[in-house]
């Protein structure tokens, strides 16, 4: 089973629903490692880490489903459990092993301690109450991204609503909260499959092509 399995998560629509989401890849050649936390790493180990960052389990050997996964992880526009996922990965999240009990190489057995799904999908819901409000308010359309930070990095930083009990976001400092607020509200917007492409051939190490669409559209490579 590839990573990139089909999820429930609620693109964004007025008023927003759920849908299953994939991507379809195809790809040709030797995928053979990729920078995360500022440095290579093989693409065994990039496979251990997307085991416990996405929570689903990759018996298949080989590189392609390593690359699928990172696709997985990237492309978020849309989604807000996504877009948290990720954001927290970029910033709040130190090390590889981070998502293994502090286990820098990843290696089989080690707990897995990346964030679970369900906590990703309910910060992304505090996400969506504030861009839903602020999306009645005409004078917010134009500086839609500028206001939803804004309001939520504000209601953070005083531990308003769910906040306040959210032991994990009680660990931040407030360039965190920030740079993750931010992060989430812009990849939410923007992080579309081509974005993600463009993110994992920057990274990517080997010599190898690969072409991308998403199933939630129309086709389109």
């Amino acid at each position: 089973m590839a990573f990139a399995a089909i999820k429930q998560d609620a693109p964004f629509r007025r008023p927003s629903q759920a849908c299953a989401v994939g991507i379809t890849i195809t790809h040709n050649g030797d995928f053979e490692g990729y920078e995360l936390f500022g440095s290579r790493v093989s693409n065994q180990v990039v496979g251990r880490w997307l085991e416990r960052v996405l929570h689903c389990s990759n018996s298949v050997a080989g590189d392609s489903p390593k690359i699928a996964g990172i696709l997985e992880l990237l492309a978020t526009q849309g989604r807000w459990g996504a877009s948290v996922r990720l954001a927290y990965q970029i910033h709040i999240a130190k090390s590889l092993g981070d998502a293994a009990s502090g286990d820098a190489m990843v290696k089989p057995g080690s707990p897995n301690t990346a964030p679970q799904w369900a906590w990703c999908v309910e910060v992304g819901q505090r996400f969506e109450s504030h861009i839903s409000r602020l999306l009645d308010a005409s004078d917010a359309r134009q500086k839609l991204e500028e206001a939803v930070t804004e309001s939520i990095i504000s209601e953070i930083s005083a531990r308003e609503g769910t906040w306040q009990t959210d032991y994990e976001v009680r660990r931040w400092d407030a360039d965190e909260v920030s740079a993750f607020t931010s992060e989430v509200v812009g990849r939410f917007l923007r992080g579309n499959l081509f974005s993600a492409m463009k993110e994992f051939m920057r990274k990517a190490h080997g010599s190898f092509g690969i072409q991308a669409y998403p199933l939630v559209s129309s086709p389109t490579l």
